[in-house]
């Protein structure tokens, strides 16, 4: 068997032209894997697990008994390469969000080939076939070859690769706002891994970076911040700096959110001088908007405005994003016309996928109703705010702390804003009982 394992072992490493040295790599001597190649010493569970990972065959593979010729194991395995292509370019297309193409190629693989539906890379396949039924909203498709293939990869100890497969789970279960199932999701995610033999601090860093939506979601502030810190920490001590540019921008919206602007700007600045090493320009566009936003709130609108101007050098189009905080701006630079203008832009039938967003689209309404309440168009105000009061009172008692704190603050800006038009209409009743109104939801009764 140890040499039926070895020469497996070889004949892959050799074909994907790797030396002794690169496939030991730091986990095992050259010497050890020359043992193992020439059967004199057979692999530990551990080293075979790392060893099939990283020739990209099932440890089921490597353990079976050689009972075909080797003709037709080179007719085998040339096929194994030709899928591994494929698969290669279909990584493309799903990385280019052509789901509709990727799933038809797959489809084409699993009906092309007859596959051992105990491998890895009949695995990979259904794996990769998942994430698109997800993606086009095939979601009980997507979910059953998710759970399929990560049941498979942990038959054969791949367990990093089964904790990487329940990771689009997750991603499935932020985006439905479903972030309760979420923390069991991650609860199950965590269990897998940590039985892998095997680190992967990539993995490790993408799991605490998506984490941050479920805390703050819950109201979780400070479970928020430790895992931004604890995603810093580990991609710094590592020498990666993967995703510190995510932690840092998420670390410092958090800080905002609870107006705590020292903390905001040292993260921020974090955040923009790793983004900028990367080169990524959506991730600058998205800091350059949480400036601007800062700086409305700290009653700056004119360093807004210079970073609104970035965004757009940097994102290419102006969203709903630039549309509210250019008007904020305008707004309280007093230029209430060209406020009413940007927030015209918005189109408020898109709805954004993070409730987050759906509640600052809402708030783009009552400023519509502070710019007529201005230019004393006052029913128009009273309609643009009630409006938003409705629409934000619908996140209140949403079962998740984190939002509805958002939407109180929110709410209560929306009825101090309706009771100003109020008082310039001569109805300081309503106007009075509107701004008790505000002080109340402001302090969550």
């Amino acid at each position: 068997m140890g040499t039926t394992i070895g020469r497996k072992i070889r004949e892959r490493r050799k074909e994907l032209k790797m030396t002794q040295s690169d496939l030991a790599g730091s986990e095992m001597t050259k010497s050890m894997l020359s043992h193992i190649e020439t059967g004199y010493s057979n692999p530990s569970m551990r080293n075979l697990e790392y060893i099939a990972r990283k020739l990209h065959m099932s440890i089921a593979y490597l353990l079976e008994d050689d009972v075909t010729d080797h003709g037709k194991q080179q007719e085998e395995q040339s096929h194994i390469d030709i899928i591994l292509s494929d698969l290669s370019n279909i990584d493309e297309l799903i990385k280019e969000k052509a789901y509709e193409l990727a799933e038809k190629d797959l489809d084409k693989l699993l009906n092309l080939y007859t596959f051992n539906e105990k491998s890895k890379i009949y695995a990979d396949v259904i794996n990769r076939l998942g994430v698109c039924k997800l993606r086009l909203q095939k979601v009980e498709e997507g979910r059953k070859l998710i759970e399929k293939c990560s049941s498979i990869y942990i038959s054969n100890m791949l367990y990093v690769d089964a904790a990487r497969a329940n990771i689009n789970l997750l991603k499935l279960g932020i985006e439905n706002y479903d972030y309760k199932d979420c923390l069991v999701i991650l609860d199950k995610i965590y269990e897998i891994y940590n039985k892998s033999s095997t680190k992967d601090i990539f993995l490790e860093i993408e799991m605490l970076v998506m984490q941050p939506a479920i805390h703050f979601a819950l109201g979780n502030y400070e479970k928020t911040i430790e895992v931004c810190k604890k995603a810093i920490s580990l991609s710094r001590d590592n020498n990666l700096y993967y995703r510190l540019d995510d932690a840092y921008r998420i670390l410092a919206i958090t800080y905002m959110l609870q107006d705590d602007f020292n903390n905001f700007e040292l993260n921020s600045n974090e955040a923009r001088k790793y983004v900028e090493f990367t080169g990524n320009k959506l991730n600058l566009a998205k800091i350059y908007h949480n400036y601007a936003k800062c700086e409305n709130q700290k009653g700056s609108p004119l360093e807004a405005i210079k970073y609104l101007n970035l965004l757009v050098d940097n994102a290419g189009d102006k969203t709903f994003y630039y549309y509210i905080e250019y008007a904020k701006a305008q707004y309280l630079i007093g230029n209430y016309n060209e406020a009413l203008e940007a927030l015209m832009e918005i189109n408020y039938e898109e709805k954004p996928k993070y409730q987050m967003d759906c509640i600052y689209m809402i708030t783009a309404k009552v400023y519509k109703g502070l710019c007529y309440c201005k230019l004393s168009e006052l029913e128009k105000a009273i309609s643009e705010i009630e409006e938003a009061i409705k629409e934000l009172g619908e996140y209140i008692n949403t079962g998740y702390k984190g939002f509805e704190l958002y939407a109180q603050k929110e709410l209560s800006f929306a009825y101090s804003s309706l009771s100003e038009v109020y008082s310039l209409k001569g109805d300081y009743e309503k106007a009075y009982m509107l701004l008790k109104k505000s002080n109340k939801v402001s302090k969550g009764n």
